[in-house]
């Protein structure tokens, strides 16, 4: 499934791949894992996230975990989640994303010769 983000601060393309298990009684849960691809506050790049949810009759609920190391171009570093609690609307689904980015590791270079 592909999905178009438009939001505030982030505009994006997220493609999904899930696996989903049903009860007898409408019940169910599932895993997914989401590739986005777009800006974030101005950065450009990529990441991955791992998700799982649960759902019954037409409400659903997914938690998105980033996951760490993913991040590419000027999304590098980035960590956090979030997910949604889904409703019917037709404006479609309100969901949070919390995200940080890490410091970059500094590198001791040591050099061996004469200036």
């Amino acid at each position: 499934m592909t999905a178009t983000i438009a939001a505030d601060d982030m505009q994006a393309e997220m493609d999904s791949e899930m696996l989903l298990a049903y009860t007898p009684d409408g019940k169910g849960s599932g895993v997914s894992i989401e590739r986005v691809v777009g800006t974030l506050n101005g950065r450009q790049g990529s990441f991955v996230m791992q998700g799982t949810g649960s759902f019954e009759g037409h409400a659903a609920a997914t938690t998105w975990t980033i996951v760490p190391g993913s991040g590419t171009g000027e999304l590098g570093g980035i960590r956090g989640g979030g997910g949604f609690p889904m409703q019917a609307s037709p404006d479609g689904v309100r969901f949070t994303l919390d995200y940080k980015f890490e410091a970059p590791k500094r590198r001791n270079l040591r050099l061996l010769g004469k200036l």
